[in-house]
């Protein structure tokens, strides 16, 4: 492939619809954050505002079709919403309560920042009844050979507030992303991620070179990012380095302030310990001879 010519043509593209007076859609949003612990497209909390919430989603919803087409996973029906436009009004069957129906959505633009994810509580999953050997992922990209895996190169902990990030690792796929340590990693696509076993589950079950959307909160509020997923070990991909495995109540290590010089400061110490020998040495001088004297 030749990426450089491709992004040629794109920017082509837009700079002629620019001047034709266009100007290109806006990719559409569904506005839903799904369950991460389930295989089919469950609804775990709607957006305020969002397209989901005026077309009366609800927490619990099983997402079956969108315009007729079965989607079967949340993979399945994040690439049917994907390539639909803002504007665009979709079809989505869905069973509530046991019971079909079908609702129309409108899509809209997705918004610069989101509101994280909130604790919602879906209807309870039944316990499996034996312990079965596991079984291939097959909602991934069937081309895809098993061995393939998709990383963030993110190192991410777990904490009682949910995923925090304390680095984006050198030339991994969200290093450029201005990601700041500290911020929580609250959604991957439109799942919500609260642990690292949901996390490590969605990069298993997503392919490399597929387009993320993560959400992102701290102190200054909510955002979202959108990157490439790398390939552990593929051509030109970077092995993600292990990540420490600690426990949910571990608290970071304490940053050395900048402009911190450990150098300077243990020859400032060497140098009061010299004075205090010097003056321990005086005492012992003086008391020695006040001795003599008597």
């Amino acid at each position: 492939m030749h990426p450089a010519p491709l992004r040629l043509s794109l920017a082509s593209l837009l700079l002629t619809q620019i001047a034709l007076g266009q100007t290109p859609a806006a990719e559409g949003w569904l506005g839903v954050y799904l369950a991460a612990d389930e295989d089919a497209a469950v609804v775990a909390e709607r957006i305020p505002d969002s397209p989901a919430a005026r077309a009366g989603l609800q927490a619990g919803d099983v997402i079956l079709a969108v315009d007729g087409k079965a989607v079967a996973s949340r993979e399945a029906l994040i690439d049917a919403v994907r390539g639909r436009k803002a504007g665009e009004k979709i079809q989505l069957k869905l069973r509530r309560a046991g019971k079909e129906q079908t609702v129309a959505v409108e899509l809209a633009e997705r918004p610069a920042t989101m509101p994280a994810p909130v604790a919602v509580e879906t209807q309870p999953v039944q316990p499996p009844k034996a312990i079965a050997p596991p079984t291939p992922v097959t909602e991934t990209t069937p081309a895809a050979p098993p061995q393939r895996r998709a990383f963030l190169g993110l190192r991410v902990r777990q904490t009682d507030e949910g995923l925090v990030i304390d680095e984006a690792l050198a030339d991994g796929p969200a290093a450029s992303l201005g990601i700041r340590p500290g911020e929580r990693l609250t959604q991957f696509d439109q799942a919500a991620v609260r642990t690292l076993a949901e996390l490590d589950e969605l990069l298993a079950k997503s392919a490399p070179g597929r387009k993320v959307v993560l959400g992102l909160r701290s102190a200054a509020g909510a955002r979202s990012v959108t990157v490439t997923l790398g390939e552990v070990g593929g051509r030109g991909g970077v092995q993600p380095q292990p990540r420490p495995i600690e426990p949910p109540h571990a608290k970071p290590p304490t940053p050395t302030p900048p402009g911190y010089d450990v150098e300077r400061e243990i020859e400032e110490l060497r140098r009061d310990l010299q004075d205090l020998r010097r003056q321990l040495e005086e005492m012992r001088r003086q008391r020695d001879g006040r001795g003599g004297r008597e």
